[in-house]
């Protein structure tokens, strides 16, 4: 958590901004707008957009790295490894949904060089979890198949809940969301 009150409040400001708008439409204008402030002292906070989105997306990557190494590092079996990723994955959308938008959908407007950049952590990162999947398979507790595309269905099982970024959802209890999500994906991957 930033420790300046004004650069957290900028940050947060322009993460809404930023995931309801996204990266093409948002203005720099109309963040300065909604922190009551000129154009020109937003550059106090951030060099650029561009900036502020690799920054954005590399903050909470590296938080899903951080978290996924943890996992890796215990002694935990394959099935408990996969409980922990599922957890990880659900606590980081729940705490940071308009970061979990943008790293859904605005990674795409990187420059190249930081797109190729975290295209290739975010490959690392499935192959991780595909490993603890094959280790699953190898274990026996999963069915047999193929890891990269359990790896995918597990993903895409758990990549949408920041869309319940809604009035209608803000009483969801993570811990019941957790519970039912990893009920659902170890349902269809256990023997």
């Amino acid at each position: 958590m930033d420790k300046n009150p004004k650069r957290a409040k900028f940050i947060r400001e322009a993460t809404f901004l930023l995931s309801e708008k996204g990266y093409k439409a948002m203005t720099m204008r109309e963040l300065a707008s909604r922190l009551d402030c000129d154009k020109s002292n937003i550059y106090n906070y951030i060099a650029s957009k561009q900036a502020l989105l690799d920054q954005l997306l590399f903050d909470i990557a590296d938080k899903f790295h951080t978290g996924l190494s943890e996992i890796e590092a215990t002694s935990y079996s394959a099935i408990d490894k996969l409980k922990e990723v599922i957890r990880l994955h659900i606590r980081m959308t729940f705490d940071n949904p308009n970061k979990m938008q943008i790293h859904a959908y605005e990674w795409r407007f990187l420059e190249e060089d930081r797109k190729k950049l975290f295209v290739n952590r975010r490959k690392n990162y499935e192959a991780k979890i595909s490993n603890i999947v094959q280790a699953g398979i190898d274990e026996g507790v999963f069915k047999s198949g193929d890891s990269e595309f359990l790896r995918n269905c597990i993903l895409s099982s758990i990549r949408w809940l920041y869309t319940w970024n809604s009035p209608s959802k803000k009483n969801a209890n993570p811990l019941e969301v957790e519970k039912n999500i990893t009920e659902f994906i170890l349902g269809g991957i256990k023997k």
